[in-house]
Order: structure tokens, then C-alpha cells, then sequence
């Protein structure tokens, strides 16, 4: 059987009055790297994206473990939950970052994207099980009734649907 990250617990944000300069345990993190997986963001503006995170044009078309160790570097970093970044091709995005983590001194743990309505699923979590990093895995459910734009989920009450 093979060994996954053992991350002992996810640190909250920090309180600067209380905690300054603290050190952390795990962080949840995403890396990503436009010139490997496509990121249809970065190819064309995308309103939805901009309606949660606001104006992202200067964001870096690649931010790496390196980067995030340097941004981080006042803090004690133990390990990682590396989350899927939207790309256009999920199942290459975390084949990816299994090759990312299993090259890092870090320990990263990573969570995959999945659809739980896909009638495929099962194909998915077969090869998520391959993946010695690869810990849990989840869908996105944003939805916002007042704005369309701020929806990622297929339809607003898809947590209710027993199916």
C-alpha cells in the first residue's frame, strides 16, 4: 500500500494581533503553470473568473512551489494541500502536480476535481487512486442567486438532489 501525505492540520489565517511572524503547519495552496496546463483564463478575460476574484490581469502565468516558498519564506511551511486551478484538462492538471509533489521536499497533498453527476466517475477515481498524492477530491458548488456570473455549480440546488 502506498504512503499519502500525512498533514496534521490546516492552519487558519493568521491573527496579526495576536500571532506576528507565527509559524504554520500546512497550507492550502495553488500552484499552476500556464505553460504546461491551459488555463483558459489566461487566454481570453472571463467575466465569471473576474466576478470572484476581481480584476486578474496581473496575476503571474505561473505560479510555482518556488514562488510560494519565496512569498512564504517568514513562515514555516511543513507541508501542503495543493486544489486544481480550473484548467481545461483536469486530469492532466493533477497528473501534473503528482509530479510536482513527488518531487518536492515539502510534503503536498493534492485534491482533484471531479463532476459526481458524471456517469464517467468511477473511470476518474480509477485513475485519481493512481496518483500516490492525490487525497480527496471535490466539485465546485459556487452559486450565487443574485449573480449568474458568480455561479460555478450546473444548477442552485444540486446539495439537495438525492441523486
Amino acid at each position: 500500500m502506498e504512503r499519502r501525505p500525512q498533514l496534521r492540520h490546516v492552519m487558519s489565517a493568521p491573527d496579526p494581533k495576536r500571532d506576528i511572524g507565527a509559524a504554520c503547519a500546512v497550507q492550502c495552496v495553488v500552484l499552476y503553470d500556464s505553460g504546461t496546463n491551459r488555463y483558459g483564463i489566461f487566454a481570453r478575460k472571463d467575466p465569471g473568473f473576474e466576478a470572484f476574484v476581481g480584476d486578474y490581469s496581473a496575476l503571474p502565468r505561473a505560479y510555482l512551489l518556488d514562488d510560494y516558498l519565496r512569498a512564504t519564506s517568514s513562515r514555516k511551511v511543513d507541508g501542503l494541500i495543493w486544489h486544481e486551478f480550473i484548467s481545461e484538462d483536469p486530469i492532466k492538471e493533477v497528473t501534473w502536480a503528482q509530479q510536482l509533489a513527488a518531487a518536492s521536499e515539502v510534503p503536498i497533498a493534492l485534491v482533484g476535481l471531479v463532476d459526481f453527476r458524471d456517469p464517467d466517475l468511477s473511470e476518474r477515481l480509477d485513475l485519481y487512486r493512481s496518483l500516490s498524492n492525490l487525497t480527496a477530491v471535490r466539485q465546485h458548488l459556487g452559486w450565487d442567486n443574485h449573480n449568474p456570473l458568480r455561479r460555478f455549480a450546473p444548477r442552485a440546488d444540486l446539495m439537495a438532489d438525492p441523486k
